[in-house]
């Protein structure tokens, strides 16, 4: 298997886009509000890891909740730059809400929990 082949790309965005990526094992919520000048590096390096690192097929959600700064629109050139990343905008702000919207479209049961030691689902 080679690094690229690690994460699984669409073709095509889905009619849904909530549904979970064609053949992903992983897929990684990252919830985020107001994180214009992170969420690059912070997307790029966790990608570099999934790509070189990671034995799984992996899709990145970024998970924009009610931001009011350049957060969606960073977070959608990375959407058009890796098709392994896809950029989520959710109204109401706040983590729990992000990850409580995303799970139930998983394609696998969930089995990792927050920083703060709360399950995913």
């Amino acid at each position: 298997m080679t690094p690229s082949s690690c994460l699984q790309r669409e073709a095509e965005p889905s009619a849904d886009p909530l549904s979970p990526a064609p053949g992903a094992l992983v897929e990684i919520v990252i919830p985020v509000r107001n994180e214009e000048c992170d969420l690059g590096p912070s997307v790029r390096r966790l990608r570099n890891y999934l790509v070189h690192q990671f034995p799984l097929a992996a899709r990145i959600t970024i998970a924009d909740n009610g931001s009011d700064d350049g957060t969606w629109a960073r977070a959608r050139e990375l959407e058009e730059e890796f098709g392994e990343v896809r950029a989520i905008r959710l109204p109401q702000p706040g983590r729990g809400g992000a990850l409580a919207s995303l799970m139930p479209s998983a394609a696998s049961r969930p089995s990792a929990r927050t920083r703060d030691g709360r399950c995913c689902r």
